[in-house]
């Protein structure tokens, strides 16, 4: 009898046809990239005309290592540390601006966090690189003017991924000025958690 909570029966469910029908964003809808990425540049670059903020922040010696930081004016505010998505292989930060609109505007500052991409990194220097963000955000507060007791990190699919990693990482275990409590708060939304399914896919 076939148990679906054990992972080993689960993936063995499933040719790999049918999970690249469930986990092919671009094959399910291959309208994305030429319609919802072009409306998510344009809103994200009306926002960023908008909010004025501080681009390219470099975190780290990788090429996509630096983040944009959308400030609130309010020093004693909360930060969220947004992870896009992409499969590890696709995206840019520069996509996702349009969402620090409505956290800013509810007085919440948004740090929107670029990495290197697969497969010129893997998926764990991914996740190293992850926490190389939070470190240098963490030791840069003064200079950000932010609260490094309010970090709140989020990420949507390879993103909630990232979430998960950095929710999972001892932090003192990296530097020792790091409190264990980083971060207070983490939304993964829709992560890709297992990854047996998507290493058999063409995503």
């Amino acid at each position: 009898m076939n148990n679906m909570r054990d992972p080993l029966s689960y993936h063995q469910r499933f040719t790999d046809e049918e999970f690249d029908a469930q986990y092919n964003l671009r094959a399910g809808r291959p309208d994305y990239e030429l319609t919802v990425i072009p409306d998510w540049q344009t809103r994200s670059a009306a926002c960023r005309a908008e909010l004025s903020p501080q681009l390219d922040i470099r975190y780290g010696q990788g090429d996509r290592q630096r983040l944009d930081f959308f400030h609130c004016q309010n020093a004693k505010a909360s930060t969220l540390i947004y992870f896009h998505g992409g499969y590890w292989q696709r995206g840019d930060k520069s996509i996702y601006s349009f969402l620090a609109q409505p956290f800013v505007s509810a007085g919440v500052n948004v740090a929107v966090v670029g990495y290197d991409l697969c497969p010129n990194v893997s998926i764990t220097q991914i996740s190293q690189q992850a926490r190389e963000a939070l470190v240098y955000l963490y030791l840069h507060a003064a200079d950000l003017s932010i609260d490094k007791a309010r970090f709140t990190v989020m990420g949507h699919s390879a993103g909630g991924h990232i979430t998960q990693m950095l929710m999972a990482t001892d932090w003192p275990s990296i530097n020792d000025e790091l409190p264990k409590d980083l971060i207070n708060s983490a939304i993964p939304i829709s992560p890709l958690s297992y990854l047996e399914p998507v290493r058999r896919t063409l995503a």
